[in-house]
Parts: C-alpha cells; sequence; structure tokens
C-alpha cells in the first residue's frame, strides 16, 4: 500500500498508516517517527503458526521508531518485546490516559476534557494512544476535541443493539 502514495513528489507533514499483524510479519527495514503498538491478543495463530511468531510479528513495529508508544497491559506481560527501547505507556493506566471523561498527560500533568461517543475500555485505551500522539506531535486541544466529538465508528462496530 505504502507504493501507492507518492513520498516523493507530494509533501506530507504526516503520514498515518495502520498495519496488521500480517503485513508486519515482513517489516524488516523500516524507519518510522512514531509508533503505537496497542494490543497482543491471541490471534490469527492459524497464519503466524503459534503465539511467538506472532509476538515477533507485531514486535516489528517497534523497530527504528523514534517515538514509542506502548498499552501499558503489554509492558507487564511482554516485556522481552521492548527490551533496550525507551517507550510510553498508554491506557486505562500509565503515562497517557482517558477515562471516558478527561484524557491526562501524566508526564506533563496537562489533563484535557474529551467527550465521545465511541464505547468500551478498547476504545478508551485507543483513545489514550492518540492523546499520546496528539501531545507528541502539538496539535492543539481543539482539533482533538473535534475530531473526537465527532468521529463516528464503522456501523458494525460496537453498535447498540438493545437493553437487557
Amino acid at each position: 500500500m505504502l507504493d501507492e502514495i507518492d513520498l516523493m513528489q507530494t509533501e506530507y507533514d504526516y503520514v498515518v498508516y495502520e498495519l496488521s499483524s500480517y503485513m508486519l510479519q515482513d517489516l524488516y527495514d523500516h524507519h518510522s517517527f512514531v509508533s503505537i503498538l496497542g494490543n497482543l491478543y491471541q490471534d490469527h495463530l492459524d497464519w503466524h503458526v503459534g503465539f511467538a511468531n506472532y509476538a515477533q510479528a507485531k514486535a516489528n513495529i517497534v523497530k527504528n521508531s523514534e517515538h514509542l508508544f506502548v498499552g501499558t497491559e503489554l509492558t507487564g506481560s511482554h516485556p522481552e518485546l521492548f527490551e533496550h527501547k525507551a517507550f510510553h505507556t498508554f491506557g486505562n493506566e500509565g503515562d497517557y490516559t482517558y477515562d471516558g471523561v478527561v484524557c491526562t498527560n501524566h508526564l506533563s500533568h496537562h489533563s484535557l476534557p474529551a467527550t465521545t461517543s465511541l464505547l468500551g475500555s478498547h476504545n478508551y485505551r485507543n483513545i489514550a494512544g492518540i492523546f499520546a500522539l496528539k501531545e507528541l506531535l502539538g496539535i492543539d486541544d481543539s482539533i482533538f476535541n473535534q475530531t473526537l466529538a465527532t468521529f463516528q465508528a464503522l456501523p458494525h462496530r460496537m453498535e447498540r443493539v438493545g437493553i437487557f
């Protein structure tokens, strides 16, 4: 996909892309300004032929990144992936958090009230990671809040189906 983006002829401030474990499996020589690794679940094990290969594929994102943000739960469960690598954490705890009401940068003590229609603690963890990125890039609070408040999830993701 990156071949489709003409990085040499067009000037971009940033290019943002999401990489699956399938793509990361073959990612060896890359350089990124920032990488975010949010989760590592027992997923796609048939493709990767086991959890160790899956974890190694996901760990490829941390190589050659100038800045790295890692979901807090990963640092306790898979510390070997981040050995000798400086990183900041995000999630329900960590350097950057979101509790559904306020985003907090615990490093600078900057707090930002923020509202979203997204449901679920996994989305709150993801928002904390995006808040960390916003802080690093110096994106204005109002732009972050406007984007978060108006963001609509895909129709098949976490829909309300009724009250039971």
